[in-house]
């Protein structure tokens, strides 16, 4: 739990308190005092004990003392960035295969740019161990999370409230919130948080939940939510536009398109609290920072945990092999979670191409992969890497029915791999998004996404030779993996009108 894992200080002491232990266990021994020892050590871990919490306590009351100090003063009036428009996609047909199309000699393709990930940071953690209140009279608070049952201990009594909206009443709202009366609700959010493991987002949208159920859509209720995700650790800056307060939240560089960023201190902070259009394009924001603050990473890389509610099965049977079919169900749930997750892209990036890595490195539910890996298992078992890729492509080019995104959904809407097996049509990218991750997950190879003009494959580096056409990353060959050919067609080939394309390789957590 968050107490025992964040206070390190306090689990020295002991290490050192056992070696004493040891020493005074002889002596102890030898005076037949054993009991007066243990009770000595007891007393003396229970003081420091107390001391450690105080003095952790302290320098977190300190420390938003500071913060609350800066919140009284005049917010700054900003005015919004102009919005980073993703350029849109152009349709293009379905890449048809030609029956008994050879695959010539391997060929090394050239392409643009190269974009790599930066590497996944812990998620944040207060400045301090929050200490628990045990004899506090607290109440539960129940609510629901994307169909999930949460409840976490609240204040019995009056709820907290906002008269009026303006710097001092924030900053209030804020040291009543900072009382021991809440320590207990935060600790139950960052457990709740490691418990479901919950993506920064996923987490950032629980708390909005909680708040709202506790004090409803109110101001109140935003001070709260940025109260409990900023005690986590996260970076948070406020800001209000007549009678309505707004959360902004800075992202490890990374964007949201859908949202309003506003730059503070030469920081984007995205406007969070609300959906995409109901941000106003001019605020008074609070720029002050909170001492350890960390921005929030918007990938996903942990299976969210929320309940299991299972979707109606849908039957997906290769063409190739009738063995290698499956009745599949997923978590109606995690679609929904996934339905509302903002597209983002990372910084630097005006084409946005970007993207489609947050969707490709979020792992399959469990539960999916319980149903559907032992099909392909079975298939590929005591095959070459190649002959197994084959059969995985197969399988996706044969069960999956393309469908252009502007017909479905009037615009571009990339799908997690779980949407793709759960909604009735896809497109290039949904396919290249799952071939990727089942590479992944089913052989264990490196995969790359390909992003040519208008379309979305992969490429990966197979230890086996192979005829077909092939980029040179980092001293590896790639070879292009076209999930989307109609009807069908094996790994290392590629459509005709790529052939003097250089696209943009997206590399992938592998």
């Amino acid at each position: 739990m968050y107490l025992e894992e964040s206070d390190m200080r306090i689990g020295f002491y002991v290490a050192a308190l056992f070696f004493l232990f040891l020493s005074g266990a002889v002596n102890a021994q030898n005076d037949d005092s054993m009991d007066s020892f243990r009770a000595r050590v007891r007393s003396e871990f229970g003081s420091f004990r107390e001391n450690a919490y105080k003095e952790y306590n302290d320098f977190r009351q300190k420390a938003n003392e500071e913060y609350v100090k800066f919140m009284r003063e005049k917010w700054v009036e900003l005015g919004a960035e102009p919005p980073i428009e993703i350029p849109k996609v152009k349709p293009v047909p379905i890449p048809e295969f030609k029956e008994n199309e050879p695959l010539p000699a391997p060929i090394e393709m050239d392409y643009d740019e190269v974009i790599t990930p930066p590497a996944p940071q812990p998620q944040p953690t207060p400045i301090a161990p929050v200490p628990e209140v045990p004899d506090y009279r607290n109440t539960e608070l129940a609510f629901q999370f994307y169909g999930t049952n949460c409840s976490v201990r609240v204040p019995a009594g009056n709820k907290a409230g906002l008269a009026r909206l303006d710097e001092d009443a924030v900053a209030d709202l804020w040291t009543e919130f900072c009382g021991e009366e809440y320590n207990n609700l935060l600790i139950d959010c960052i457990n709740m948080r490691d418990d479901m493991r919950l993506s920064d987002w996923a987490y950032f949208t629980m708390l909005g939940d909680l708040s709202k159920s506790y004090l409803g859509d109110t101001n109140a209720a935003v001070v709260l939510w940025g109260f409990l995700f900023n005690q986590t650790g996260y970076a948070i800056r406020m800001g209000y536009y007549e009678n309505r307060l707004y959360l902004l939240v800075a992202l490890q560089d990374q964007f949201i398109t859908s949202r309003l960023h506003y730059e503070v201190d030469g920081e984007l902070f995205c406007v969070a609290s609300v959906p995409a259009g109901m941000a106003p394009d001019m605020m008074h924001v609070m720029p002050y920072r909170f001492h350890g603050e960390k921005k929030m990473d918007m990938n996903i890389y942990t299976v969210q945990d929320l309940a299991w509610q299972p979707t109606q099965p849908r039957l997906m049977q290769s063409a190739f092999d009738p063995e290698v079919s499956v009745s599949l169900s997923v978590n109606k749930n995690l679609i929904d979670f996934y339905n509302e997750y903002p597209r983002t892209c990372t910084l630097p990036d005006p084409a946005g191409t970007s993207c489609w890595k947050f969707y490709a490195d979020a792992p399959l539910n469990d539960k999916v992969k319980g149903e559907l890996y032992p099909v392909l298992r079975r298939a590929i078992q005591g095959k070459g890497e190649i002959e197994a890729a084959n059969i995985i492509i197969h399988f996706l080019q044969t069960t999956l029915e393309y469908r252009l995104d502007d017909e479905v959904w009037g615009g571009d809407r990339p799908f997690f791999a779980e949407e793709t097996l759960f909604y009735p049509y896809n497109d290039c990218e949904d396919r290249a998004i799952l071939f990727s991750r089942l590479i992944r997950d089913l052989l264990g190879l490196d995969v790359v996404l390909v992003y040519l003009p208008n379309h979305l494959a992969t490429a990966v580096a197979f230890s086996e030779p192979l005829n077909g056409r092939y980029y040179l990353i980092d001293g590896r060959k790639y070879y292009y993996c076209e999930p989307t050919a109609s009807p069908y067609a094996d790994v290392g080939w590629m459509h005709e009108d790529y052939w003097n394309v250089n696209p943009s390789i997206i590399k992938l957590r592998n």
